[in-house]
Order: C-alpha cells, then structure tokens, then sequence
C-alpha cells in the first residue's frame, strides 16, 4: 500500500469552537456559498462538457463565491452563475420558481459523453486512480513511479544532504505531449514537482537527464518517476540515485531495479489510455511507457444515460439542472467570458472560501469511506468556519475542523506558506492517557522515562488535546497521533519542557532537530544471546534487510517490529513468510463513481505473493501499536488472516489504501483516502484497524523505567513452547 505520508507539521495555532451549524437564513450573505458549492461540486467532477475539460476551475470557484456574497437575490444568482458557467458548461440550466424549463438535454439512444471515475482520478500523485470521459479519445495522463520510492525511500537519512537522481530518457512524439521525469517530496509544494526536466523531441535520440534537490529537514519521503502526456513514446533506463557526503562526494542510495532487469516488476502504470512494459533495446531491458489510442473507451460498465441529470434545489427558489451525459457527438459552443487562471499568490476570503467548499466537494463525492456525517451540516459550518478566517493561517485550521469530521487517517491538510519550515524534537515520546513519557532521546537535557509535565507552558493535556484537534481518523489513531504532531515546531524555535524525573521536577530547553530518533533506542536488527533476533521494521528498510534473510530463516524466533510506518519495502518481506500462494483476492478495492457521493461499484485489486526463499521457519511476532495505518495495517492483516505470525500489542489505527491528493484554490492540499480495504472474510479495516492476536499496552510506571512491555511480551511469545 501507500505509504502514510500525512505530515507531522505545525500544530499551534488556537482550535476555535465551531459556529452553531444552523441553516442559513434567506437574508445570509453566505447561504449563496452553500448553494455554490453544491452546484460547483456537480459541475466540476461530473458534467462531461468539452469546455469544462479545461476550464479554470480554481478560478471559477472564487469567482462563484464572489458572485454569491454580493448577490442580493436568488434572480442575481442565477444571473451571475449562468454568466460565470455557461463558457464551460452551456447545457446547465439554472431557473427561480416552480417552472422548470424543458431540459437542453433530452434522453436519447446516442452513445453517451459522461464522466467515469476509478477513484479520484484528477488529483495529483494517485495510484491506481483513473477519471475519463467515454465517448473521447483524448484520456488522461499516464504516470509510472517507483511505488518503493513512495513507501519508503531513505529519506530520513538523507535529511540535509543534496541527492542526484539520473536516467537516460527517449521521446518520440507527435507533439501532443511530452515525457517527463520528476521528483517531489512531502516538504516540497503540494503535489507538485520540486524538479522535474521533460523532452519532446522526435528523434528517439537517448538523452541524459539529471535532477538535484538539498532536502529538507523532517522530510519523510522523496518520490520520483516518469509522466508522459498526449500521443507519446517514452523509454528510460540507467536510473540512478545518489547523495553527497560529507566530503563532497557523491555515494549511491540503493534502488530496486534501476536498470529494470527483473521485467519491471517494481514498476506500476497509473493512468488509462497507456502500456507499460519492458522491451528490448539492443539487447538490454528498457522501460517503454506508450499510449495507445483505444477511441472511445471505458473503465467500467456503469453510465448515465444521455438526458439524464442532478436536479439541483439551491434555496431561495433557485434550481439547477447539470447534465451528467451528453451525446458523443456534442460539439463545443462558441466560447464566451473565459477567467483567468488563479494566483496562487491570491489570499482573499472569496479564495478561502473556494478552497473550503472544494475540499468538502472532494470528500462528498469521492470518499470511498463515507461517515455518518451530515454533508449539508457540516457544509454550512465549514462555510462560515471558512468566511471567519482571516488568514491563510486560519483557513488550514478552519480545514482541519472540516477535515475531523470526515475521519481518516492518512488526510493531511496544509499551505506552503503555513506548513513549511518545522522540525522535529530529537527525542521521542508515547503518550499514556495524558501523560507524555520520554522513549528515547539525544538530547542531553532528557533522559529516558522522563514525564513531561508541560509544553511551553501549556498542561500535557491541554497541549495534546490541541494537537488532537488536528488529527483525523479513529479516536485511538487521535489519541496515540496527537503526540507525534505535537513534538513538531518551528526550526529555530527551542521547545521548552517542564518535565518530572524519578519524582523531581525541573524545567528545560530543548531544540528542534532535522530528524527524530527511533521511537525506542536500540539496534535495528539484533540478535539477542539465545538467537532470537528483534527487527525494527520502522528503521530498517528492505535493501538493509535482505542481507539478513538467512540469519531470519536460521533464527528460533523473530520479533518484527511494526508500530510506526515501515521504513521500505515492507512487502518484500511476507514472501519469506508465505508457506503457499497468497490467497486473499480482491481486498483493496477502488470505487467507481459517476454520480456525487454514490458509489456504482468497485474494482478490485490484491498482491497475490508467491512463498520466496529463504523461508523464516521459526516463530514469528509482529508487534503493533495504533500509529500503524497503511502499508502496516497491510501487512498485519495478512499476518493475521494467512496465520504468518502472532501479533502482539495495540489495535492497529485502522486506515489503509493508497492515498489520493487533490490541490484546492488558493495553493492548498488535501489528502485522503481512495480506496476501500477489507479483510480476508470482507470485514472492514476502516476505523476498525487490526485487533492484536496478544493485547499488550505500555504502562506509565513501564515507561518511566525505561521498559518497552510490548516488546517484553513478544520475546516471551517467541521464546515460549506452547
């Protein structure tokens, strides 16, 4: 799965209660704004226009909330909204009273034109998530990436320093569109390349393209890949990634498959319309990503039918009709006012507004986890949430309260201009009902077992109770994250600490660092007197790994520990535990979508492992905690339900599938989750997470004396005869 690439950032800032979610009145400014964003959301996502395509919608969002807090009445509405959309969408209909006029679009046999989407299909960084027109040949960009990269590249290690990444890149194209190769991190702009270089040439010559970037302190991932657009032929090979030492040389970070040798295997397409393969160039294995033109296509069965329609009640004796198909045959109308693309320097409450009422139209539509949350409750109240923000500052917290309320654990909200510039503390710490107690540290004001009495004045509880403001998903996941999101801060500001030590209380200052330490201090892979070895699977990443398969196989026992997000390559591993092909089928699974909010079906995908050698022969404990979501939650399942091992300690936070990642106006990010997972019997991961086989919690009186009782009870497991 994707790795849980939430950000640790800023916490600080005051939570505001929220406003009373009472329906807007007929004579509120902002009762128009709710209106907008339900007509805006039907629009966007799901009327097929031509026009629309293209069309400026960061822009047209601001613009619709403009026109909706001057408007005085529901006719000036419907007169600025039709003005504002009919250049992008000229068959929706928008009319006060009773008297519906007959519909731009009646029904008809004609192939439809509509929107299918697979997921989230027009965000950003997707994975397996894919948005079409049927009825067009033109389809969106195909993108391939090292789904390693994205898990668990050594980023924590690489904090600070310069890294290369190099390829050797062919083009051929027919000036449709380009290939690209790219690398973006988690610190960088949201869901955007920090650096990129593209080609279009068509001579099909072999060009060498090279990509450096410093990275940032408390970077946790760095992922990069190649994209091509339009009708183009891209081939890569020779990929390699390197960083500068301390002396100014340059040293290789591993990789998997740099020359594609194993056929591609670490490899995924995401996106319709082009083959991924590897070929033959001269004898050596390259990478080829082609489109192909397939003409009309679909991703899958369900489709409106043309003249079918959201009828729309706006309030106010305002209506809507959006088509959701039209006939294949549709030519685009003359075009009218066109907006200009948004700033993204804008910061204006018709901008904050837009942000808020496109990041609710995204999870409204595509969640595939939908809560039991009123979408028209908590739409009025994050509208006036959004409209009472002053700042960018405030609007990331006003999306934030939003954002609690649709639970998910891997959603991360942010602002470069608000996010950026935080560190983390040299230290770590668990959290125990409300007490904080120190696990491990480098610094030397703090010593392990520490109880950590106030945060820069701020009670524990108070301080982690803000925190937890800004933390979605399960309670648990809450509880156990608000502790990692509150030892982020600004760089260059100290963390003062007033903390209780063996029963005497003093005060201390500590700074922030580039990087944490391990959540418990001691060897990633060690192997203890009896020979049972302990593997921090947060720390060790798989190419560190492999060169200790035959130690695992030889050993007793094995305690992995898995409670935090996997360093790498995790997946690597179960074949090693695989006694016999891996059986689960179909437990991830993507929604097919072509009406807001409804889900017409899924499409399943699986790993389908196959038992490698070595063979970890002797017995196995995973240990788990409720900071595991994800590609954790992945494996731990599969431990769990193909009997690959024993699992000891808290119930995992119970969120998992590949993310999806959605800009809004304004130059702010969302993301969440866009798939459904499920267990082997069909049971659901979300929000229930995966229960332990052996219950095992830390106690505060453990901790403060420097014991890590999970790990206790998984050697005991390991070593018993039973």
């Amino acid at each position: 799965m994707a790795g849980y690439d939430a950000d640790m950032w800023w916490w600080l800032a005051c939570s505001r209660a929220l406003p009373p979610p009472g329906p807007p009145g007929p004579d509120d400014p902002l009762a128009g704004v709710v209106a907008w964003a339900e007509l805006l959301a039907a629009v966007r996502w799901f009327h097929p226009a031509d026009e629309a395509v293209d069309a400026p919608w960061s822009a047209i969002a601001a613009e619709g909330v403009a026109i909706a807090r001057a408007a005085p009445d529901a006719v000036t509405l419907r007169d600025g909204w039709t003005a504002l959309l009919t250049p992008y969408a000229p068959t929706v209909q928008l009319w006060t009273g009773d008297l519906a006029p007959p519909p731009l679009v009646p029904p008809s046999d004609a192939p439809p034109m509509a929107w299918q989407h697979l997921g989230y299909g027009l965000g950003a960084n997707s994975a397996l998530y894919t948005s079409l027109r049927t009825g067009r040949t033109d389809g969106p960009t195909g993108t391939l990436s090292s789904a390693d990269a994205v898990n668990g590249s050594p980023a924590k290690e690489l904090r600070g320093r310069t890294i290369r990444l190099s390829t050797r890149l062919r083009v051929e194209s027919d000036g449709t569109g380009v290939g690209r190769f790219w690398l973006i991190t988690d610190r960088g702009p949201p869901f955007s390349p920090i650096a990129e270089e593209g080609i279009d040439d068509t001579d099909r010559a072999w060009h060498g393209v090279t990509l450096e970037h410093t990275v940032e302190p408390e970077t946790r991932w760095v992922h990069f890949g190649f994209t091509v657009t339009g009708r183009t032929h891209l081939w890569a090979d020779d990929l390699r990634w390197e960083a500068r030492a301390d002396d100014g040389s340059w040293y290789d970070v591993p990789l998997n498959e740099p020359g594609f040798d194993e056929g591609g295997w670490w490899w995924g397409i995401d996106g319709s319309g082009y083959d991924a393969a590897v070929v033959e160039d001269h004898g050596n294995p390259v990478l080829s990503i082609a489109h192909h033109d397939l003409g009309p296509r679909r991703l899958f069965d369900a489709l409106p039918g043309v003249g079918e329609s959201l009828e729309l009640d706006l309030g106010r004796g305002l209506h809507a009709r959006v088509p959701l198909a039209l006939p294949a045959d549709t030519e685009p109308a003359p075009p009218g006012r066109l907006l200009d693309p948004l700033s993204p320097d804008r910061d204006d409450v018709d901008v904050r507004l837009a942000a808020m009422i496109t990041a609710w139209g995204v999870l409204r539509s595509f969640h595939p986890e939908p809560p039991a949350v009123d979408w028209d409750v908590l739409l009025e109240r994050s509208v006036r949430d959004a409209a009472a923000a002053a700042d960018r500052e405030e609007l990331v917290a006003a999306l934030w309260r939003m954002a609690v309320d649709v639970p998910d654990g891997h959603t991360w909200i942010g602002h470069p201009k608000v996010t950026g510039g935080n560190c983390a503390v040299p230290f770590r710490w668990l959290r125990v009902d409300d007490a904080l107690v120190v696990t491990s540290t480098v610094a030397a004001a703090l010593r392990i077992g520490d109880v950590v009495l106030s945060v820069d004045g701020v009670p524990t509880a108070d301080a982690l109770r803000t925190a937890e403001a800004r933390v979605s998903g399960s309670e648990r996941f809450r509880h156990a994250w608000a502790a990692e999101r509150l030892s982020v801060g600004p760089c260059d500001r100290a963390v003062t600490l007033e903390i209780d030590r063996g029963g005497e209380r003093t005060t201390v200052a500590v700074g922030h660092a580039a990087q944490s330490p391990p959540l418990f201090d001691r060897a990633p892979f060690d192997v203890l007197e009896d020979g049972v070895i302990v593997v921090d699977l947060n720390q060790l990443d798989w190419e560190s790994l492999r060169g200790g398969l035959d130690q695992l196989a030889a050993a007793p026992g094995v305690v992995f520990d898995l409670r935090e997000y996997p360093a790498g390559g995790i997946t690597n591993l179960l074949p090693h535990l695989l006694s016999a092909p891996d059986q689960q089928l179909g437990w991830m699974q993507v929604p097919q979508v072509i009406r807001p909010g409804e889900v017409a079906g899924w499409a399943p995908y699986d790993w389908r492992l196959q038992p490698a050698s070595p063979r970890i022969g002797g017995r196995v404990a995973f240990l788990s905690s409720p900071l595991d979501l994800s590609a954790s939650e992945s494996v731990l399942a599969m431990v769990v339900d193909q009997q690959l091992g024993t699992v000891i300690g808290g119930t995992t936070g119970g969120t998992n599938g590949n993310i999806v990642q959605a800009p809004l106006p304004g130059g702010y990010g969302l993301q969440f989750t866009g798939m459904h997972v499920v267990r082997a019997d069909g049971s659901p991961v979300h929000l229930v997470g995966i229960a332990p086989d052996v219950p095992v919690s830390p106690t505060l009186d453990g901790l403060r004396a420097g014991r890590d009782e999970v790990l206790e009870a998984g050697l005991a497991w390991v070593r018993s005869q039973d």
